[in-house]
């Protein structure tokens, strides 16, 4: 589905942006089971802070140990919890068992379950990598937050 930034009911700009590439965004279905909306299908024609190309907002999201999504900013964190409604119960669990799988292959290659540096480095590098079709990982975000902050700490600790 294609899902456009600045909505095209908006006022100001949406008519204008309606087939600007740079307005677009591919998104999901936003319909789990029939029973809970998020992303798109819950967000409408409400307008977004969160913008998914930019960097500087996106390095502003973090993540909980039980998957719950969020930001110290309160826009982004309104689009993530109310607009996007990205803290259902089966988003969340998602997110929990994606890390819960990295946590697992990471023990296993360490064998002693110390994580060097280099093994983090290792399985981040694999979750920032697009696959051939030019995606991410569903759900790498969440790896790819506590890896880094795992592998910050352990700059940190040898300093």
């Amino acid at each position: 589905r294609i899902e456009h930034w600045i909505p095209q009911s908006n006022s100001e700009h949406g008519k204008e942006l309606e087939l600007e590439y740079k307005n677009m965004l591919g998104v999901c279905y936003g319909f789990i089971y029939k029973i809970k909306k998020h992303c798109e299908d819950n967000r409408g024609n409400n307008p977004l802070t969160i913008k998914p190309t930019d960097i500087n907002l996106i390095n502003q999201i973090k993540y909980t140990k039980n998957g719950k999504i969020c930001s110290d900013n309160t826009e982004i964190n309104y689009d993530l919890h109310n607009t996007l409604n990205l803290n259902i119960e089966t988003l969340k669990r998602n997110r929990l068992s994606v890390w819960e799988g990295i946590e697992e292959v990471l023990n296993i290659k360490s064998k002693n379950k110390e994580w060097s540096i280099q093994l983090l480095e290792k399985q981040l590098k694999k979750l920032e990598e697009k696959d051939s079709e030019g995606k991410y990982k569903e759900y790498s975000g969440i790896g790819i937050y506590f890896l880094r902050k795992r592998l910050k700490s352990s700059f940190i600790d040898q300093i």
